[in-house]
């Protein structure tokens, strides 16, 4: 009598553990612990994104929750009774490649997006440090087409110039210009970009680009013999200075190699800030950074 009752205890016991181990499967808890998850959202450039929504979803595919990443580019859900085994999110920013959907590695998931150049014109476009740069393709002075988004697929940075033909700031500065960028255009792109004169103006400019530049420098009565300009020119007919919203030229703007404008600078550069600009930009140890100002650029060793 006392084993068969000994019997019955134990068949009751193994019967109220599997009931227990079924309640949890199917209510979600992790051994009694309600599900929980932190997700970051951040760029390949170090910004974490605010406003990014996430929605969980269970191995079968089911809806869980959803949230928005907070200033932090955080998002944590709490108390689930469902584990989560996906994430599938929307609402990012312009100029971010990411993926249909993503797996949860555990409680804590960092998804990393890829910075993307945007595919859209300039208009009401308004550029500062920081911003992904919109893909352009202008024709320079030898009729090749210069697109940004091929420059970046080659070049570890891209030098955009600001001018127009009766600047003597600009003038001045292109030989300077002109013989850092080909020290450096195995590794780094340029552009000058004039909003205010046509192509006949700007090849006239480069065929007399000596006498110009001596009538501007003061040397007329003994000519400085200057280099041919080699540098690619192009209209700027896309609004393209308009959207940087210079007063003045000459203006120089660096795209990185994440395609975000890294560096700003209205007036002319000497040569040696060029070369520490294009030395900067283009070091193999690169990671994004945003340059207030010429004066933080280390000299070139």
């Amino acid at each position: 009598m006392k084993k068969s009752i000994l019997i019955l205890l134990l068949a009751l016991t193994l019967t109220l553990a599997l009931v227990g181990c079924n309640n949890n499967q199917e209510g979600g808890e992790n051994n009694g612990v309600p599900y929980s998850y932190t997700i970051e959202i951040k760029t390949d450039t170090g910004k974490l994104l605010s406003g990014v929504v996430a929605e969980l979803f269970d191995a079968n595919g089911e809806f869980i929750d959803y949230k928005s990443s907070n200033d932090q580019g955080k998002i944590t859900f709490e108390n689930l009774d469902k584990e989560a085994k996906s994430v599938v999110i929307s609402d990012v920013p312009k100029g971010y490649k990411f993926e249909q959907n993503y797996t949860l590695g555990g409680q804590n998931t960092e998804i990393l997006l890829e910075t993307q150049l945007i595919n859209e014109g300039h208009q009401g476009v308004k550029y500062q440090l920081g911003s992904i740069m919109h893909d352009f393709t202008v024709t320079d002075q030898n009729g090749n087409e210069i697109t940004l988004s091929k420059l970046l697929e080659e070049k570890q940075m891209v030098m955009l110039n600001f001018w127009y033909v009766t600047c003597s700031f600009c003038v001045k500065e292109f030989p300077d210009m002109n013989k850092v960028y080909d020290a450096y255009s195995n590794k780094a792109g340029f552009v000058g970009l004039n909003s205010s004169n046509n192509q006949t103006s700007i090849n006239s400019f480069i065929a007399n680009f000596d006498e110009r530049f001596n009538y501007y420098n003061g040397t007329e009565a003994n000519p400085i013999d200057v280099p041919d300009l080699t540098l690619p020119l192009a209209v700027d007919n896309q609004g393209i200075e308009s959207a940087f919203g210079f007063p003045v030229n000459p203006a120089t703007v660096v795209i990185d190699k994440y395609g975000v404008v890294s560096f700003i600078h209205e007036g002319a550069l000497s040569e040696g800030q060029l070369e520490g600009l294009f030395s900067f930009f283009t070091d193999e140890d690169y990671t994004h950074k945003e340059i207030n100002s010429i004066s933080q650029i280390p000299s070139p060793n």
